[in-house]
């Protein structure tokens, strides 16, 4: 985990968090999604295989690939968001709603997470079968007021990934940081955008 939150500083943290956060987790829980998100856009930033040429459209929970909180899938660490919130993301031919969502910011920064996180950056065969949608803006502090921010999104859909470079994504937050929208270009060149709520 320490390595993951490293990296989530490094990007700027997207997902950081606690004392903004907008989902049914507590503190705890927020502080860990903001460091996941980072650590998976790292992670997936230098993966060779982002954003997949895969063509799904699909719609899961983010309690559907297992517990909420950390927890295994075959034998690999995972971490489910189980917020009240639902982000959505279309790259390439990706195309997400997941419900779920949680955000929050700490001193690493502010992010959303939804669905399942695959915390082990080598595996493929678990994160075949789950999705998981990460913003982050590490440069903003850990309750950005509304407005625009550059920041990283990140993603799996079943195994097709996508990935934006660090502060090269703009994040609109509204309502007070518990909604807002992204748009940006992957590493392999396809459009992001997406939008979230965590009411």
């Amino acid at each position: 985990m320490t390595m993951l939150r490293r990296a989530a500083i490094l990007l700027v943290a997207p997902l950081a968090i606690g004392l903004a956060g907008c989902g049914s987790s507590g503190t705890s829980s927020a502080s860990t999604s903001a460091g996941t998100a980072g650590a998976s856009a790292s992670a997936s930033a230098s993966s060779a295989g982002e954003a997949g040429a895969s063509s799904s459209s699909s719609a899961a929970t983010g309690e559907a690939s297992g517990a909420c909180g950390s927890s295994q899938i075959d034998g690999v660490n995972v971490r489910t968001f189980c917020g009240k919130g639902t982000a959505t993301a279309t790259a390439g031919s990706i195309n997400m709603t997941l419900q779920g969502a949680e955000c929050g910011g700490d001193a690493n920064g502010f992010a959303v997470n939804a669905g399942t996180i695959v915390l082990d950056p080598s595996d493929t065969a678990v994160r075949g079968k789950t999705q998981y949608i990460g913003i982050a803006i590490t440069s903003a502090g850990s309750a950005p007021p509304d407005g625009s921010y550059t920041g990283i999104a990140t993603g799996n859909d079943n195994g097709a990934r996508f990935s934006t470079r660090n502060d090269e994504t703009t994040i609109v937050l509204t309502q007070g940081g518990k909604a807002g929208t992204f748009t940006g270009t992957t590493l392999t060149g396809d459009s992001v955008s997406g939008s979230f709520t965590c009411s």
